[in-house]
């Protein structure tokens, strides 16, 4: 039977992967539906659909409307009103006295307010996010009153009894009540504001939002926006205007104007609310279960390090800086302060070269010894140190090949040819931003694009990949070592 710390280490990182796996579901359904909703919300596809249930017209009348759709410029202009409107006028203008005018206007009238259904995936986003720590927020709570029978208690409702004789009889054991009661005060709590929510975290756990978040007033704007989307349509209400403003987020936005959620602030509050979140499940983690510390800053490290591949700089700078401040262990400091300087260099070059140059790693070991050569980009220095390291199993060919530290050693001709002779770590997927496919007729294993593909199916992970058993297509070449220009590829 775990122990309370071990049980709430559990549900802490339970809690993490839920929240990650949600907003990584939401970050992969705007990405695959923006494209195709932006395109059915495009002038031409409304005016398509419009024309396609005009089933009451002649072919000759019907010649006339396509005529006119034509001649009608759906180009936005600042001097011009809408084109739905311009559309609309042209509609009644061109064919009044018909008897069929009426039924059409109206019927245009009626497709082209339609609010847009890109809008509505990326209010959706937004909503979706703060949900989804909404849900992370109740879960770590929930964990932490399991943990703490204080704060359970100090927590109790005055003047009320805690349970009622039918609530009392429902109950077998002393855990149902706790649970019970644990249950109640987090619904008490998340009916609650977020402002209240932040003051809970103050006064029984000693952590402050606003330290876990790079720009704290942008995250608060994140949940006023939610409330507004979801209890006033989007459109902008006093609170809102004045919180904002308040916050030194001052806007154009005025009372009672739409807001407008752009796609590029739907992603940013997915990175914002991830990294919120990570990092507040982390302090909260490390709290009650130091001694799990490896456990509850992994996700830490992995989503630092998955944003690092894929050049989120800004964001891994800012989850690195918190990691190296929560971590105990100095193995733990020590790999977000590196990666932490990985995307610093391309952020904020000379403090973080300052920084980099400072470091004394004379009683570190060769691994950040190393570290600092190519951080310094030393890399005649750095490759003869990888290869010995890579030979005693020092260093994993998953780093050699792709930790972003060996950018710039991958680009020289000794790195290139050595890295020839590395085994391919199967399991990896960022090694290449390509898709591969086995094809188990001939046993082989292709890239997209390769015409000697056929009927092989995509993987989900190299991992299915066995090298027993397939071999790499001799055509495409699934893992390149350099391109046509001599530059290094991991």
């Amino acid at each position: 039977m775990l122990s309370g710390t071990d049980e709430f280490a559990v549900r802490v990182d339970v809690a993490i992967n839920t929240f990650i796996d949600r907003i990584e579901a939401a970050r992969d359904i705007l990405k695959v539906a923006t494209p195709a909703i932006s395109e059915a919300d495009s002038p031409n596809h409304v005016v398509q659909r419009f024309l396609g249930q005009l089933k009451y017209l002649t072919d000759e009348e019907m010649q006339d409307v396509l005529e006119l759709f034509k001649r009608v410029p759906f180009d936005d202009d600042e001097d011009a009103s809408p084109w739905p409107v311009r559309l609309l006028n042209a509609v009644w203008e061109e064919f009044k006295g018909k008897s069929w005018t009426s039924k059409l206007a109206t019927e245009l009238h009626a497709m082209l307010r339609r609010p847009s259904r890109i809008r509505f995936l990326r209010e959706s986003t937004v909503v979706s996010a703060v949900t989804s720590f909404e849900v992370l927020f109740s879960s770590l709570i929930a964990a932490f009153l399991k943990v703490s029978p204080q704060a359970l208690e100090s927590m109790s409702k005055e003047k009320e009894k805690e349970f009622s004789l039918k609530d009392l009889k429902g109950m077998s054991t002393i855990d149902e009540a706790v649970d019970m009661a644990v249950s109640r005060r987090v619904d008490d709590l998340m009916f609650g504001s977020f402002s209240e929510w932040r003051r809970f975290c103050i006064d029984k756990l000693n952590i402050k939002f606003e330290d876990l978040c790079d720009d704290w007033p942008s995250v608060q704007e994140i949940f006023q926006r939610r409330h507004v989307l979801v209890h006033a349509g989007g459109i902008a209400s006093h609170r809102y205007v004045t919180s904002t403003s308040s916050n030194g987020n001052a806007s154009d936005i005025a009372v009672g104007q739409r807001i407008d959620t752009t796609e590029e602030y739907a992603i940013r509050t997915l990175d914002s609310i991830l990294c919120f979140g990570i990092l507040l499940a982390s302090a909260v983690g490390m709290k009650f279960a130091r001694q799990h510390e490896g456990e509850i800053l992994n996700s830490l490290h992995k989503l630092s390090y998955d944003r690092l591949m894929v050049k989120d700089y800004t964001i891994v700078h800012h989850l690195c800086i918190a990691g190296e401040k929560t971590a105990m262990e100095s193995e733990g400091k020590l790999l977000f302060k590196v990666n932490g300087w990985i995307a610093g260099k391309k952020t904020n070059p000379k403090p973080t070269m300052r920084e980099v140059e400072s470091w004394d790693v004379s009683a570190l070991g060769e691994r950040y010894k190393l570290a600092k050569l190519c951080l310094l980009e030393s890399a005649d220095e750095a490759l003869p140190i990888m290869k010995k390291m890579h030979a005693a199993g020092d260093l994993s060919s998953e780093d050699v090949l792709e930790w972003p530290l060996f950018e710039d050693i991958r680009k020289t001709p000794e790195y290139m040819e050595w890295s020839k002779s590395i085994s391919l770590p199967f399991g990896i997927t960022s090694l290449l931003s390509e898709d591969f496919y086995l094809n188990s007729r001939t046993k082989t294993l292709h890239v997209e694009n390769c015409r000697s593909r056929g009927s092989a199916e995509k993987v989900s992970s190299l991992a299915q990949y066995d090298p027993e058993e397939f071999r790499l297509c001799s055509r495409c070449n699934p893992f390149p070592k350099t391109d046509q220009t001599g530059a290094g590829q991991p």
